[in-house]
Parts: C-alpha cells; sequence; structure tokens
C-alpha cells in the first residue's frame, strides 16, 4: 500500500521524485533562474495583458499562479507556462467577434475567465487521453512556417503603438500599410523617438551582454521599463507637448478572491465562433 501511494504521489507531483536528489547547487541554480525570468517576466507580461486587451496587472496575475501550479506537476523542465503574445491576440480577436462592443470591463472579464476555463477543460482532457503524440505529426515547415506568420502578426498588430496612434482600427497586414499614410495626422513623434530609443536600447544591450558580460546578464527589458518610468514620472509624458499614452498605476496587491461566474450568453457565443 506504502509503495502504491508513493507511486502515485510521484505520478501527480512528479517535483516529489526529484526533491529526493535535490542539492544546495540544484537550489542556487533554480534560484538564479527564477530571478532571471521573474525579472524578464514583468515587462512580458504587461505586454501580453495589453495585447488581449486586459488591464496591465492581469498580465502579472496570469504569469503567477500557472508557474507556481506546474513546478509542482511539471514532466518537463523546459516547458514554458504562462501567457505570450500569440495566445493573447487570439484571446482579443476571438471576444471581439463572439461578443458585441459595447461590453464593459467586468463583462469582458467575465468573457476572458470563461473562455479560459473552457481552455482548460480542453487541455485536461486532452492530457488525460494522451493526445501529446499528435505534435509528432506537424512537419518542420508547418512549425516554421507557424512561428514566422505569428511573428509577422504580432509585429504588425503593434506599428499603431510605435507610431502613437491611439485609435486607430485594426487592419489586416496589407490594408495596415495601405492605412497608415493615409492617416499620417494622427502620428505622435515624441513616441517613435520613445519607440526607436526602446528598440535601440534592448539591441545594444542584448550586444553588450553577448559580448562583454556573458556571465552577469543585464535583463535589457527590464532596464527599459524602469528608465521609461522614470521618464514619464520626471516629465510627465502623458501631457502637453508629449501626449503620449501611458499605462498609469498598477495594482500593487493580489485580487480578492472571487468564485468565476460563466454567463451562459457568453459561453454559448464563445461555443459558436470557436467552433
Amino acid at each position: 500500500l506504502r509503495e502504491r501511494l508513493r507511486s502515485a504521489m510521484y505520478q501527480l507531483f512528479p517535483v516529489s521524485k526529484s526533491l529526493k536528489d535535490y542539492t544546495m547547487e540544484d537550489m542556487l541554480a533554480d534560484f538564479v533562474g527564477g530571478l532571471t525570468v521573474s525579472i524578464v517576466l514583468v515587462p512580458q507580461a504587461i505586454a501580453y495583458a495589453l495585447l488581449a486587451d486586459l488591464p496591465p496587472i492581469y498580465g502579472l496575475y496570469c504569469s503567477l499562479v500557472p508557474v507556481l501550479v506546474y513546478a509542482l506537476m511539471t514532466t518537463s523542465k523546459h516547458t514554458c507556462i504562462g501567457p505570450f503574445a500569440l495566445v493573447s491576440m487570439l484571446v482579443a480577436e476571438l471576444l471581439h467577434d463572439a461578443l458585441p462592443d459595447n461590453l464593459t470591463t467586468p463583462q469582458y472579464m467575465a468573457a476572458v475567465m470563461t473562455l479560459s476555463f473552457m481552455t482548460g477543460v480542453v487541455q485536461v482532457i486532452m492530457g488525460m487521453l494522451r493526445m501529446g503524440f499528435i505534435v509528432t505529426f506537424l512537419a518542420d515547415s508547418v512549425v516554421s512556417g507557424f512561428t514566422t506568420g505569428a511573428a509577422v502578426l504580432i509585429m504588425s498588430s503593434q506599428v499603431k503603438y510605435l507610431l502613437g496612434m491611439r485609435h486607430f482600427p485594426k487592419y489586416p497586414l496589407l490594408a495596415l500599410l495601405w492605412e497608415i499614410p493615409m492617416h499620417w495626422r494622427s502620428i505622435n513623434p515624441f513616441t517613435i523617438l520613445c519607440s526607436v530609443f526602446c528598440i535601440v536600447s534592448m539591441l545594444a544591450l542584448k550586444t553588450a551582454n553577448q559580448r562583454h558580460f556573458p556571465k552577469l546578464i543585464i535583463p535589457e527589458q527590464l532596464v527599459v521599463v524602469v528608465v521609461m518610468s522614470v521618464a514619464s514620472y520626471l516629465f510627465d509624458l502623458s501631457a502637453a507637448p508629449f501626449n503620449m499614452h501611458c499605462l498609469g498605476n498598477l495594482a500593487t496587491s493580489l485580487p480578492a478572491f472571487e468564485p468565476p461566474t460563466f454567463p451562459w450568453d457568453i459561453t454559448s457565443s464563445l461555443i459558436r465562433e470557436g467552433g
């Protein structure tokens, strides 16, 4: 009976098997890795939330819980868990196509929670049926095409933010290239300068990491976020003459727990659109 319980615990919580041979060196390496990932994840998570048309703080929430749960139940050391760009864009696209435009923020959040729950149910069923083998049938060309297409889609979705065009509607890539010159008056030159500064700074820091600081990695994304946050605070970039779009204040605590609600009208709309 004891062996059966131990075997069941190892299957449900594989991390318990790894802890038997866990050393201080492993703990130090995991601490450095966790600290590095956390530093990089802060600006990334905020950006992913904005891609999904969610308040920025929800990107940090989504980056916290999945990692803690997966650390206990993981069977792979190399799987990326949490929000990322393509999924965030798919969430926003699906919800905007399936739901009316006059949704309030609480209603939109309820729709996001409903979609997340439905996706989780599907993933649990696929895991129980051991359907991960399907991935082995994907050709390299399919994966490369998917990755390239996703990169182009993500880049094109950020053009209006790089140019400071706040209320610019969403267009397909080719239409976007045509429409931007037609709306050149809404381009903010200060936003373009900040965009160029951020991109150049991150590329320079990345190059410096590779050439001069191979052991002491400087988190270029976090450095740029901190510098721009300080600049926004000191110069009030959201006011004239800059008129740049700023995130504002972020919550500094976890939200109170509330049981999720799954409105049937939203659920049925997501099922129809997803099908």
